[in-house]
């Protein structure tokens, strides 16, 4: 409706998105950052809802088009275009520069560690004081009751096609299944795994010969101690590895396959049998004695044994492309009649009529498949759906009816509407008790003593960070942030702190601040997240920029 539709401010961000896509193609064009017609093959090629068994299918290309009503040419200049933009937006985002200074302040945020004595007030705990009269349960309803508004609902009819209905039109050749163990190899083979251990002695690339040397003689001390007979080389991957990520596990490295490590790591170790320890092996990480526990040899699934899954597979996927052609025949034949019951008719199809749903209830008719209800509260009314997918099949819908929101009667909401008072009225009772609480905890500048006049009792927390938040307090974002402010010479907040469910009275007890040692292990993971937030920033920052510079009029309203 005209006022759903006004609500959810659909118009406007409409308009938003096109005054932004006029701009950055704008953009493209002076900097010269348009796409070739290549550029725009090879993604179409590659995009996935085109793929089928991991082939560009040219029917489904234009099975999808059709669905979307878009014709190939339109289609592929949307595709140019969207392109183009994310060159504009690659470029502008290249800009963005992390400082060690800012790594380091967002180590030291994220890390310092505090210590507080607190006090938790539950507002359930006053419920039992509150006994609210029927005449008060009666004001608070007329005072809110915008809460006890049911939502707008609507009814559809829909046609559904299941995969199941299409399987007794399938057939599949020995050369489908053929070309489809071929086509996906990767998933019947598996290559050689190897579970092996690790002890690392860290030495950059560029290192200078007397570092290399003295680095050298460490990593032979440590080996010459591996190969003792009973030497346990876990123990000692903890003693001396420099790994921080795998020495607390012994060097455990897990399964893994030769791809997944550094070149000369990976020749080293898959030399090795199981049992065995490997010489000193140079990575750009350093030195490394690697030990194989265990080895998984290569294997391969016969074409015969995964016979009936590629069947299966072959017979699902053609069942899902006729269901989806079946489905979108249907949906152009009840778009032209502009009536799904008339259509559904001249195919002999069944018609379902949903129970009245709201954008948030389930519709029992289309299964386990959320992304087709939002299409559908997209519909005006008398509208017909495009081919939506569905758990097992597609659904193509009409909307018929819309039941505007209205207001419930006092009769049906008036059990819930006496617990909401009495919840408003025991959190006034909570928030009250918690802020005498801490008036008294900083006129003695102690909370622990100012809790017991009150008959609490204040508890000790144990150090936690911004990164590793204590899970008892379980405290919300902007909790943590006025937590983190305090101070030794302002130990108390402005007020309590309401973490959700509770209110809490605290005092700051100590704060420490992490070794520098340690900051350097995390530097890279820092600054990737980082770089991430400048850049999402500037990009913003750009678009405002291109916005102002271009004088955006609007010459009618919305």
């Amino acid at each position: 409706s005209d006022d759903l539709l006004k609500q959810l401010n659909v118009k406007e961000q409409a308009l938003e998105i096109l005054i932004e896509r006029h701009l950055l193609l704008h953009a493209a064009e002076k900097l010269g950052l348009t796409a070739t017609d290549e550029e725009v093959q090879q993604t179409i090629l590659h995009y996935p809802v085109f793929l089928s068994n991991g082939r560009f299918e040219p029917e489904r290309y234009r099975q999808v088009l059709r669905q979307a009503r878009l014709t190939p040419e339109v289609f592929e200049g949307q595709m140019a275009s969207e392109l183009a933009s994310h060159k504009v937006e690659s470029f502008v985002k290249r800009q963005a520069v992390v400082t060690d200074d800012e790594v380091q302040a967002s180590y030291l945020y994220d890390h310092t560690q505090i210590q507080l004595s607190y006090v938790m007030i539950d507002p359930n705990q006053f419920e039992a004081q509150v006994q609210p009269q029927a005449d008060e349960i009666q004001a608070y309803y007329q005072e809110h009751q915008n809460n006890y508004r049911d939502p707008e609902k609507r009814q559809f009819a829909m046609v559904l096609f299941k995969h199941e209905q299409f399987l007794k039109q399938i057939s599949v050749t020995d050369g489908d299944i053929q070309s489809y163990y071929e086509d996906n190899y990767k998933k019947y083979h598996k290559e050689s795994q190897i579970k092996a251990r690790h002890i690392l002695f860290k030495l950059s690339a560029d290192a200078s010969p007397e570092e290399e040397a003295k680095v050298r003689a460490q990593a032979m001390e440590v080996q010459a101690m591996v190969r003792k007979p009973g030497a346990n080389f876990a123990e000692l991957a903890k003693k001396y590895s420099q790994d921080v990520g795998t020495a607390p596990k012994g060097g455990d490295l897990g399964w893994f396959s030769s791809g997944h490590m550094v070149p000369e790591f990976s020749e080293a170790a898959f030399k090795l049998k199981a049992g065995e320890i490997s010489d000193l092996v140079r990575t750009p990480f350093g030195y490394h004695l690697i030990k194989v526990e265990e080895v998984r040899p290569e294997q391969t699934v016969p074409l015969e044994e995964a016979r009936a899954e590629i069947e299966q597979t072959l017979k699902r996927d053609k069942a899902r492309d006729l269901a989806f052609k079946a489905a979108q025949d249907f949906a152009d034949l009840a778009y032209a009649d502009k009536d799904l019951q008339k259509a559904a008719q001249t195919r002999k199809l069944d018609v379902l009529t949903t129970a009245w749903v709201s954008s948030k209830d389930p519709i029992t008719e289309l299964g386990a498949a959320p992304k087709a209800t939002q299409p559908l509260f997209n519909l005006m009314k008398n509208e017909i759906s495009n081919a939506l997918e569905i758990q097992d099949g597609f659904a193509v819908a009409q909307l018929l009816e819309i039941r505007e929101p209205a207001v419930q009667a006092f009769d049906q909401v008036k059990e819930q509407v006496r617990k909401d008072l009495i919840r408003e009225r025991a959190g006034k009772l909570a928030e009250q008790s918690a802020n005498e609480v801490l008036q008294a905890a900083k006129t003695r500048k102690d909370l622990p003593a100012a809790a017991q006049e009150q008959h609490l009792q204040a508890k000790k927390s144990g150090e936690f960070s911004r990164s590793k938040p204590d899970t008892v307090l379980q405290l919300p974002p902007e909790g943590l942030d006025k937590v983190f402010v305090l101070t030794e010479t302002q130990p108390f907040p402005a007020a309590p702190i309401d973490t959700g469910n509770t209110l809490l009275v605290c005092q700051l007890l100590s704060s420490s601040a992490p070794s520098a040692e340690i900051m350097t292990e995390e530097n890279d993971t820092i600054r990737k997240r980082l770089l991430q937030q400048k850049q999402a920033v500037l990009w913003q920052a750009w678009l405002d920029e291109q916005r102002k510079r271009a004088e955006v009029k609007r010459l009618h309203e919305l």
